[in-house]
């Protein structure tokens, strides 16, 4: 699967905007788009309208298709009741292409109603997202999920509000921001992976021993990447919990720095998700098709750290298609090869003001005025002070100036 464009009409600050999304130039990499602009230019709102496209459906009394849990809050930013507020995303898959349109509530209800005819792949998605559905017997061929860089690490204790749910590694898949859910908990599941590598050296499986590895291995190698120390994965000396040791160090999870938790939180998740999940042909799972949409990963991240998360994701999952917002130049800098999608607000109405092909041979500067539009490189006093004085000499080169003017002039 894979998407190819999308159109929104009449959904937050966009009125009737196209954006396509083309292939990853560069072969064997993931393929990101990358969101840019200033707040409130709609970012959030395009992933928010993708993720959309793929919710749980059902049937209301007058047989209308709907999608009841309006996942994301995405019909707060839809404009106008029934289809004049609409959103279509088109889909390209092996068989053939196909696209998901939906709208607003004509009744105004917090819920989108679908238009379209869809393939059995994407049914048997939608039901999947239940709570209780079991997955048991199905094998995926790719799946979506959805992050944001404000979630916050799930632990293993016993947290109020914690959901006590089935292992349903789809429920939730699609929020940005997921409830705790102590099916899926770091700690638990760095654990057992930690003990099924072990059992099957044991007992020489050498294919689950191979792959619980590699898993292992792959997410210590992104967080060793990002922090540029070694970090692995161990039980401590009780063999009851799993510790994270760097510096020549253990460190309980709870711990951990703010960014390193921010980014442990949704890949582990991630990972946690997927190794649940039979796939077609017994894929490893960094090897998978699957979209991402990731809103501002970069949240409690070092500059040092914005600049190596990107290009850590596009080597962890080189068959991805990723859709990422951001308001880091570090971020975008990070990578070859990245669609980079420059979002501007005028009168109200948001627009694609360019789109570029990232490069990380471009230097930060470049990136802040040529992708961002910033272009002062000072505090915003002495930029008006230099802007005053620039002023002058112009007027100088042109003009006589007043004796007040000489004076300032001269200081």
């Amino acid at each position: 699967m894979r998407i190819t464009s999308i159109n929104l009409k009449n959904i937050g600050v966009f009125t009737d905007t196209r954006i396509d999304f083309q292939p990853c130039p560069v072969e064997g990499k993931a393929e990101i788009h990358i969101f840019t602009g200033t707040n409130g230019s709609g970012k959030s709102t395009v992933l928010k309208a993708l993720a959309a496209a793929f919710e749980q459906v059902a049937t209301i009394p007058d047989n209308s298709l709907v999608c009841p849990t309006d996942t994301n809050n995405l019909t707060k930013y839809m404009r106008t009741k029934g289809e004049s507020s609409s959103a279509t995303v088109c889909i390209e898959e092996k068989e053939k292409p196909y696209c998901i349109t939906y709208h607003n509530c004509p009744h105004g209800q917090p819920h989108i109603h679908l238009t379209s005819n869809e393939p059995e792949s994407i049914k048997i998605g939608r039901l999947a997202l239940a709570m209780n559905y079991s997955i048991t017997g199905k094998v995926f061929t790719s799946s979506l999920f959805a992050y944001s860089g404000y979630r916050s690490i799930n632990f293993s204790n016993n947290r109020v509000g914690m959901i006590q749910n089935s292992r349903n590694p789809l429920y939730q898949s699609l929020e940005f921001i997921k409830e705790p859910n102590a099916a899926y908990t770091i700690e638990n599941w760095i654990k057992a992976s930690l003990l099924k590598r072990a059992y099957a050296e044991r007992e020489e499986l050498v294919q689950k021993q191979t792959n619980y590895n590699d898993i292992i291995k792959k997410l210590e190698y992104a967080i060793s990447e990002l922090m540029g120390k070694s970090v692995q994965f161990r039980l401590d000396a009780s063999i009851r919990n799993p510790i994270i040791v760097y510096d020549n160090r253990e460190h309980n999870f709870e711990v951990l720095p703010d960014g390193l938790k921010s980014f442990v939180s949704w890949l582990a998740d991630l990972c946690m998700r997927l190794d649940d999940m039979d796939w077609v042909d017994d894929i490893p799972i960094f090897e998978r098709n699957i979209i991402l949409f990731l809103d501002e990963i970069e949240v409690h991240l070092h500059p040092e750290w914005q600049r190596k998360i990107l290009f850590v994701v596009q080597k962890l999952f080189p068959n991805a298609q990723i859709f990422i917002s951001t308001h880091s130049p570090f971020v975008v800098n990070s990578v070859d090869g990245a669609w980079v999608y420059s979002l501007e607000v005028s009168n109200g109405e948001a627009k694609v003001r360019k789109t570029t092909l990232s490069q990380d041979g471009h230097s930060i500067t470049n990136v802040l005025h040529d992708i961002f539009g910033v272009t002062e490189m000072f505090g915003l006093q002495v930029a008006e002070e230099l802007q005053a004085f620039y002023a002058l000499r112009d007027k100088a080169q042109t003009d006589n100036l007043s004796q007040a003017e000489e004076k300032n002039y001269e200081v």
